[in-house]
């Protein structure tokens, strides 16, 4: 038996033991050293918006993590690993991973690379590195099977390769084969090699997944990393990073000849788990099947496979063997579809008994307008008897209905009798019924198979606002028309209607209200005899500082009213009433101040002047001139004061709404003072006036973690974007604008809204303000501002 080829050497030459040892180290270290390249060009960097709640908690955990995980990766050949740190609070979850061409040497420089980097993510709970070599992530919470991310995207290169058209194809076909082998191969990494048709280049790609996720995410993942990469070529190297994936390709060799994967055999057949902690299984019916434990191709009826951690374990039904095996598995299989054919026939039957006979309960357990039956509706109407009549409409006459059920509806039956109105009528049914809002009358459902077409409603009892509608209280006439007491002087004397005249009758309206009286009627407080009609009364009072006693006691001693909470009111009622007319707020603002706004710093002005000789007889005479000899007469009703306001606070009046009714039978108002706040109060909020003021106060702000691959492109597409945002905002009333550039790489979405109560001119100087502030988020991939008066994302 000759010695081992060591021993010869060593007696040949006579050198030491130490010296041969000494010298295979030294050609060894040389060997690594020459081919030494931890890769850390980096491809993308993400810190969390949020930031640790202890930092000594927390970077304890981290500092641990991050060394739990060094010292795994200098372990054999290992280039994955986990880590957790919960002591106290903040905890810290960390995943490390080398791309497996990589030496542990490499491996270990690359992590310690992004351990450096990622620490600049100063005090963020979350964080991640991505290098072509490594990836380096940590949370707050556990992430270890997350696949994609909003964050993956492609990084193509800057260079073309040699034979563009060939080159394409092949790095496109070894990309997609990669795709399809790697969430096969044990590890989930492949490196592979391609050479382009006409020979001269080749093409290198290698996948790679974390091996923390599941085959299926695997798959998804890389599928979503290929369609970012897939426009790269004929771009000589291109990159795809995801949160748990990464896909590579190049025209420069960046692995070993000796590294590359065989993957031929994982392109074809279904996918079988190779490692899940989790216990898999696949079925296959009369077709070939390989096992693990031999290369033989058998032809079984029935094969089932398992996958536990690591192991394929073949179970094996032959059903060529013995008649008693086949006749019990063929009677388990047909006992079981019968069972679970039964258990589906049951389901069914149970839920077309639950449809069928289910009362509609509110528009908000509905999916979809519920189908009355023609002779159902005929019947719950008494068939549309005029005794169940609640009105008419523009498209038809409204029954009252009684269901089965005991539930009261309204039906309306339209008169519409063309085809084309059918086929559109059950489609829009089907989109009014899903609007839901309890302000809004709900529509249960429709009925389209009779001879009409018929909608069904919420019965509402105690009727319409139109019953409480007369003409003399709408102000939308072709000639002047005169409220007395009601109408802003600027509209009695000049016919100016502008939206400052609601505000003027909103106030005296609300006086109304608060106090029980009449603007119009005279009225004495506390016995003394008054001859100032409300309004005049009503800034008496407060120029005395004793405006409190236009309030009726039991008001204020009823439900919790305060002194302060009707001070508060009646205040606000006279600012609506100022003169001039500029000095009144708008509709906006007086929301504002009813709901959360203080008036404390900001009071009612004294009126310039008033004139208690003159006044308009109290007769039911209408006016129907607009002369100014009879506005001259009726002038002095109205205050006079110049007054600009802006304040903020809590809202008394949010409880005042449902006793209105009863204030009116109680005191007497008239109804039109009822029916006028609520038409008033409703026309200003729908049609809100501009504050001068773009309302720039910051709600929230917010940087993506990721940044533009391409800060020239991404800039240009930015710039351009903006730009078409702000001409559209220019336009006519126009509060919403998106826009969208994609010219090269890093393409830019974008949209704005401006509050519709902003003037055209304070949207734009809000939107201004939003895109100096958003431009802060340097290189951020995406961002928002968000102010109170306009977002900008």
């Amino acid at each position: 038996m000759s010695p081992p080829k060591s021993i010869e050497f060593r007696r040949r030459w006579r050198w030491p033991t130490t010296a041969v040892v000494l010298a295979a180290l030294v050609l060894t270290a040389m060997a690594n050293s020459a081919v030494a390249d931890p890769q850390t060009n980096l491809l993308n960097k993400g810190c969390s918006l949020y930031n640790a709640t202890n930092f000594s908690n927390f970077y304890t955990n981290l500092n641990n993590t991050f060394s739990d995980l060094r010292s795994q990766l200098l372990g054999s050949n290992t280039k994955f690993a986990t880590a957790q740190q919960a002591m106290g609070s903040d905890p810290v979850y960390a995943m490390a991973q080398c791309r497996d061409h990589l030496s542990t040497a490499d491996c270990v420089a690359c992590f310690d690379t992004a351990a450096v980097q990622i620490r600049n993510c100063t005090g963020a709970n979350g964080a991640r590195v991505i290098y072509d070599g490594c990836f380096l992530r940590y949370e707050s919470s556990t992430f270890y099977d997350q696949t994609t991310l909003p964050g993956n995207v492609g990084i193509c290169g800057n260079d073309t390769a040699s034979q563009p058209t060939a080159f394409q194809t092949a790095a496109q076909g070894l990309l997609t084969d990669l795709e399809t082998a790697t969430p096969r191969i044990n590890g989930y990494f492949a490196a592979a090699t391609r050479v382009v048709a006409g020979g001269g280049s080749t093409v290198y790609a290698v996948a790679q997944c974390a091996q923390t996720v599941s085959q299926s995410g695997c798959l998804g993942c890389l599928q979503v990393a290929y369609g970012n990469i897939e426009s790269c070529p004929p771009d000589a190297d291109g990159r795809a990073v995801d949160a748990g994936c990464f896909l590579r390709y190049s025209a420069t060799a960046f692995f070993g000849a000796n590294q590359t994967t065989n993957i031929t055999p994982f392109l074809g057949g279904e996918l079988v788990p190779w490692n899940n902690n989790s216990v898999s299984m696949c079925f296959g019916f009369g077709h070939p099947w390989q096992t693990k434990a031999s290369s033989e191709w058998r032809n079984y009826s029935t094969t089932l496979c398992c996958a536990i951690k690591q192991k394929c374990l073949p179970f094996v039904f032959d059903l060529t063997g013995g008649s008693r095996n086949k006749n019990a598995i063929i009677g388990g299989i047909v006992g079981g579809g019968v069972c679970l054919l039964l258990i589906i026939g049951l389901i069914l039957w149970y839920h077309y008994h639950q449809s069928k006979y289910a009362a509609p309960r509110g528009a908000s357990e509905l999916q979809g307008p519920k189908n009355f039956s023609y002779r159902d509706l005929k019947s719950a109407t008494k068939n549309f008897n005029k005794e169940n009549k609640l009105g008419e409409g523009g498209f038809g006459d409204i029954y009252k209905g009684t269901l089965k059920n005991g539930n009261i509806v309204a039906v309306k039956k339209l008169v519409m009798g063309t085809s084309r109105v059918k086929e559109d009528f059950v489609t829009e049914v089907k989109l009014i019924s899903n609007v839901h809002h309890r302000n809004l009358l709900r529509l249960l459902g429709c009925c389209s198979k009779g001879p009409e077409l018929l909608l069904v409603y919420d019965y509402m009892g105690n009727g319409s606002l139109d019953k409480y509608l007369y003409v003399q209280n709408v102000l939308v006439f072709s000639r002047p028309f005169i409220l007395r007491g009601y109408t802003a002087p600027e509209y009695a004397i000049h016919g100016q209607l502008t939206e400052k005249v609601d505000t003027y009758c909103f106030g005296v309206v609300v006086l109304e209200i608060i106090s029980g009286r009449r603007c119009n009627d005279f009225t004495a407080v506390e016995a003394e005899p008054v001859t100032d009609y409300l309004l005049e009364q009503a800034w008496k009072l407060y120029d005395d500082g004793m405006h409190l006693k236009l309030v009726d006691e039991i008001l204020l001693g009823s439900n919790g009213y305060t002194d302060k909470a009707a001070k508060k009111i009646i205040e606000i009622a006279l600012m609506c009433t100022q003169m001039p007319a500029s000095s009144r707020p708008t509709m906006s603002e007086v929301v504002m101040l009813l709901s959360d706004r203080p008036t404390d710093l900001m009071q009612p002005a004294k009126r310039a002047f008033m004139d208690n000789d003159n006044r308009v007889p109290d007769d039911t005479s209408s006016t129907t001139g607009s002369s100014t000899s009879n506005a001259a007469n009726s002038f002095t009703e109205y205050t006079v004061a110049a007054h600009t306001f802006w304040s903020s606070s809590a809202s008394p009046i949010n409880t005042m709404a449902p006793q209105l009714l009863q204030f009116r039978q109680r005191w007497r108002c008239p109804i039109k003072a009822v029916t006028l706040t609520v038409v008033v109060t409703t026309v200003a909020m729908l049609n809100l006036a501009a504050v001068a003021d773009p309302q720039t106060n910051l709600l929230n702000k917010g940087c993506s973690q990721y940044n533009a691959t391409n800060l020239s492109n991404f800039y240009t597409n930015l710039n351009d974007t903006f730009s078409r945002l702000r001409s559209q905002l220019s336009g006519v009333n126009t509060k919403f604008a998106t826009g969208q550039q994609a010219k090269g790489s890093d393409p830019v979405y974008a949209m704005t809204q401006c509050r519709d109560y902003l003037s055209t001119t304070d949207c734009v100087a809000c939107f201004d303000a939003a895109v100096v502030l958003i431009r802060n988020c340097t290189g951020a991939n995406g961002a928002r501002v968000i102010y109170d008066g306009c977002i900008l994302r």
